[in-house]
């Protein structure tokens, strides 16, 4: 996009961030909100199940086509048709009846989120190229503060007696008013980086233009950008995949209870809250690949010391530890990416998605290898998180 001030850019990138505050606030909502629906909808766990994954699989799929287009040009009105339908759909999850019609709303809800969030993450990559690893890491702050409110609006609205649809209309209200913001402070301008001539296909219907801006991902690939999709997978590894663990590994090998697995994950979530909020200052003086090598060093030591530690109440304050080490991986991991994609952000979106859909199989890898060896042997497979950043990371700046 095509930004004509830096106070209008500025404003934009709050706009943005609070797309993304928005839509972790409706994850964080959804996580807390499961029980009561199934409760208030008689769904039995298989369908839960379902719908769980029908959101995920609905936005990876969507997200493939998304990046592809918004790179042709059309970045604005997906991530605006996107931003309607996600109000829509939100309101449609909210008032379903059954399980049917909630089947129908996350099937619509998962790829609206991808061409309005996913798309408003691009935009805020283009909008400050030289500063995209602060950006990525205030976007990364802002939805873990969504993440941790969620359940806090959920509760809330559970305890005054407005059961779980109210914190539907509250996403509604939220994601209307960013939506509405981002259409006042943004331009209505926003060319692609391909040449005129395909543009000009794009805008004809030309299915050709669709297969050459796929051409140009595919090549993309090629361009070193494997590193970064590579690293980003394995970083996972000690973010998503430990955090899916955590409260199973405590139970089950550490001999906590599930109040005490619960504290752990909170434990975990704010740590990388405090450690986010602390990298925007961090990264002015520090490079993030700097940082990154840094961090992955001290989380192999500290994680090491979480599975072998007896007690705890150890491992909880080496969770803790390890929350606001790993905290900035994912957001300068994310930059680079973007950074070795000039003038392609959509086409970062499309690849990250289709390397996202083989490493979503890492947590099924984890699964079954501790069905063989038990889970605390298993666990020490996250190490090759931490190590794959001290190897793959290149050295400098």
């Amino acid at each position: 996009m095509d930004w004509p001030s830096a106070r209008r850019a500025s404003v934009v990138i709050g706009v943005l961030l609070a797309v993304e505050l928005v839509d972790e606030l409706l994850d964080g909502v959804l996580s807390a909100t499961w029980p009561a629906i199934r409760a208030d909808l008689a769904l039995s766990y298989g369908q839960v199940g379902l719908l769980v994954g029908l959101l995920r699989v609905a936005g990876s799929v969507a997200e493939v086509p998304l990046g592809i287009l918004a790179d042709m040009g059309w970045r604005r009105p997906l991530l605006f048709g996107g931003g309607a339908v996600f109000c829509l759909a939100l309101g449609a999850v909210g008032a379903a009846p059954g399980f049917v019609p909630m089947a129908v709303a996350l099937a619509v809800l998962g790829p609206a989120s991808g061409a309005f969030v996913g798309l408003s993450q691009t935009a805020l990559m283009d909008l400050e190229p030289s500063r995209r690893e602060k950006n990525m890491t205030r976007w990364a702050l802002a939805g873990t503060a969504g993440n941790l409110a969620g359940p806090v609006l959920v509760g809330a609205s559970l305890a005054v007696g407005w059961g779980w649809r109210s914190a539907f209309v509250a996403l509604i209200v939220l994601a209307l008013g960013a939506l509405l913001a981002l259409h006042v402070a943004a331009p209505h301008r926003s060319p692609g980086p391909l040449s005129s001539e395909v543009r000009t296909e794009m805008a004809r219907g030309s299915p050709p233009a669709f297969w050459e801006g796929l051409r140009r991902t595919l090549e993309a690939s090629r361009r070193g950008v494997a590193r970064w999709l590579l690293l980003l997978e394995l970083a996972d590894l000690m973010l998503d995949v430990f955090r899916s663990y955590l409260a199973l590994y405590l139970v089950e090998v550490a001999g906590a209870d599930q109040a005490a697995a619960g504290v752990g994950v909170v434990v975990l979530t704010g740590a990388g809250l405090a450690g986010a909020a602390a990298l925007v200052r961090l990264l002015k003086r520090v490079p993030g690949l700097s940082y990154l090598r840094g961090s992955a060093a001290l989380a192999l030591l500290v994680f090491s010391l979480f599975l072998v530690m007896p007690h705890l109440e150890a491992k909880l304050v080496t969770v803790g530890v390890l929350g606001v080490l790993t905290s900035g991986w994912y957001p300068v991991l994310k930059a680079k990416l973007y950074e070795a994609l000039p003038g392609q952000s959509g086409a970062a979106v499309t690849l990250s998605t289709l390397s996202g859909m083989v490493g979503g199989m890492l947590p099924v890898v984890l699964g079954a290898v501790s069905g063989q060896v038990g889970l605390a042997n298993a666990m020490w497979l996250l190490l090759a998180g931490p190590l794959a950043l001290l190897v793959g990371v290149p050295r400098g700046r």
